[in-house]
């Protein structure tokens, strides 16, 4: 039984990540960019984990590991690319049809 999420992920992946896709923000985030491997990537999509906070959160803060691990990070918004939205439906429909692994 694992005791945090810094156990669980670096159990999950002791050798460390190479993409994160971020919905959540906050604590959760900086415990995963901390374990990203050199020159890994990150998407921001959301900071669910701060949505309702009254006061802003502060720190842990992610400047050591992005600047050396050289770790790239783009945040979008999805309804930004609602003009794909058909497209990306048919994609997976036609990949769980199909059987594929994620």
């Amino acid at each position: 039984m694992v005791s945090s999420l810094d156990e669980a992920l670096r159990k999950a992946s002791p050798d460390g990540y190479d993409c994160f896709f971020d919905n959540v923000g906050g604590e959760f985030a900086s415990i995963a960019i901390n374990q990203m491997k050199k020159y890994g990537r990150t998407a921001v999509c959301g900071a669910i984990s701060q949505y309702n906070d009254s006061v802003p959160q502060k720190g842990p803060y992610i400047r050591f590991p992005m600047n050396f691990k050289e770790l790239s990070m783009k945040g979008f918004i999805v309804s930004s690319r609602s003009n794909r939205r058909e497209e990306g439906v048919n994609a997976l429909l036609k990949w769980v049809l199909e059987g594929q692994d994620w």
